[in-house]
């Protein structure tokens, strides 16, 4: 087996104090691979939105995912996986490659440091479905 495959299904939660109400954010880690799209049909369910994490050294592998979320219509946001020693393709480039609208959100951050993938919480504020425009080879 590839020791970089993922083969787990990882669960996590964080809690945002200081609004009226305290905000629950549920994170669902699942593999990309196509095997696994029933498995986010059933988190999707009930969802106000996606995060797509992506690694640029393998763009290829992340249409599947892409195409997923812009088909059912839930608003997602693309994050670019950055950390040290990978090369780093301007936002701008992997929304081309993607064939992304311009309305989904791409951001960047390191997705082993929790406080980043929190970060991405304002998803469910990233707006209504989004399409998929013609698709390019990645960068």
């Amino acid at each position: 087996m590839d020791p970089k495959t993922t083969v787990a299904f990882d669960f996590g939660r964080r809690t945002f104090r200081g609004g009226p109400l305290p905000l629950e954010l549920f994170l669902f880690g699942t593999p990309g691979q196509n095997r696994f799209v029933s498995l986010w049909e059933d988190i999707c369910r009930g969802a106000v939105g996606a995060v797509v994490v992506i690694d640029t050294a393998r763009l290829a592998e992340s249409f599947n995912a892409v195409s997923f979320f812009e088909a059912t219509g839930l608003p997602f946001l693309v994050a670019l996986n950055r950390f040290d020693g990978t090369h780093h393709y301007p936002a701008g480039e992997v929304r081309d490659a993607l064939g992304l609208a311009p309305d989904v959100p791409v951001i960047s951050c390191d997705a082993r440091d929790a406080d980043q993938v929190a970060s991405v919480r304002g998803c469910p504020r990233c707006g209504g479905p989004h399409r998929r425009s013609d698709r390019r080879s990645p960068p």
